[in-house]
């Protein structure tokens, strides 16, 4: 069952027709190769700029974490300069006082009273030596240290450029490929618009329908519920669609098996070009809200290929699936052919009652 709160996809339009003029499956089917051919080059498009942006903006936080790591070792080793410096120009004054003195040291070495204290005497000046000498190559590793953690930075900070560049260039394009779907779904909207109010003409005499999971959904016999084409806005970015439908679909969703999972419902929408209203408006004329399942997680009467309910092992796989299910094989919209597919039997019913709960929401 499909409602979205935006436009409808040429796609659904395209499905709608082909449906038209061939026999409906007993309940909603995942069927591979009917999915196969209905989808269409803008639906893939619109999931291929969807994977491109993910793929762009996580590149993009990476290269920005790595920047980060550099820079905090960049501003360690400048910590450590200042007092290093001090000690390389410590050592410097000793070795060099050490050789202004090297007569004296001399005489010290050989006025020593036994051969014991001779090589104390000489352990002692060597220490002096090597640990001056310690100081200075100390010194210049850090300087060595610092200047490649430098040019990592650099690199690092030019990489985050370019990464950021490509994920608002992908951004961009999955933008561009949401409005071209919906200029082309608006298109076509003459040609459902009649079929819609074929639907909800005939619902208007029923007072209850079967949904794809089996159970008896009650419904208003006047409802004429139909979902606006342009409340979905595709315009913005993913961050700022996720951000203003999640705490919708909360909303409706509070209470329920489902809660909380309005960012997973929003996001799968984003990337599959879909309303984000859509996958859980069915979810509540299917399951109430995910409260009366057909099987694990499965909120939504979904069957399998080959008969038999699916299943899913959580609710973030199960909404996910879904979603792109129903861009594939219905595409971004509710429509009444997608009806007629999800809920053969009674789909005037359900076509009307899934729109009025997304207006809900």
């Amino acid at each position: 069952m499909h409602q979205t709160k935006g436009k409808i996809s040429f796609i659904a339009v395209l499905s709608a027709c082909m449906l038209l003029f061939s026999a409906t499956p007993a309940m909603a089917v995942d069927d591979v190769s009917t999915t196969s051919a209905q989808l269409s080059q803008a639906q893939i498009r619109v999931q291929e700029t969807s994977k491109t942006y993910d793929e762009a903006s996580k590149a993009l936080e990476e290269s920005k974490k790595k920047a980060d790591e550099n820079q905090a070792k960049v501003d360690e080793v400048n910590e450590q300069l200042p007092m290093q410096m001090k000690r390389a120009a410590d050592s410097v004054k000793s070795m060099y006082m050490m050789q202004e003195n090297s007569t004296t040291l001399l005489d010290l070495i050989l006025s020593a009273e036994d051969f014991y204290r001779f090589i104390n005497t000489m352990k002692y000046v060597d220490t002096l030596q090597n640990r001056n000498s310690d100081e200075l190559i100390r010194l210049n590793d850090l300087y060595d240290e610092l200047s490649a953690a430098q040019e990592e930075l650099d690199k690092n900070l030019k990489e985050a450029e370019e990464k950021e560049k490509e994920a608002q260039k992908a951004m961009e394009d999955a933008i561009a490929a949401r409005q071209s779907a919906q200029a082309a779904a608006d298109a076509a909207m003459a040609a459902e618009a009649a079929l819609a109010a074929e639907a909800l003409t005939a619902s208007q005499d029923v007072t209850s329908f079967t949904n794809a999971s089996g159970n008896t959904v009650a419904t208003e016999k006047t409802s004429t519920t139909t979902v606006s084409s342009d409340t979905v806005d595709w315009s913005s970015g993913k961050t700022d669609f996720v951000n203003k439908w999640a705490p919708r679909i909360d909303a409706y969703l509070a209470g329920s098996p489902l809660a909380g999972r309005g960012k997973t419902f929003a996001s799968a929408a984003w990337d599959n070009g879909v309303d984000p209203r859509w996958s859980p408006a069915i979810s509540n004329i299917e399951s109430t809200k995910g409260r009366y399942c057909a099987n694990s997680y499965n909120a939504w009467g979904w069957t399998a290929v080959g008969g038999g309910f699916r299943s899913f092992s959580d609710w973030d796989s199960a909404i996910n699936s879904h979603v792109a299910y129903l861009a594939q094989v219905y595409g971004s919209n509710i429509t009444p052919a997608a009806a007629k597919k999800y809920c053969p039997p009674n789909w005037q019913s359900w076509y009307s009652k899934v729109s009025a709960n997304m207006n809900q929401i």
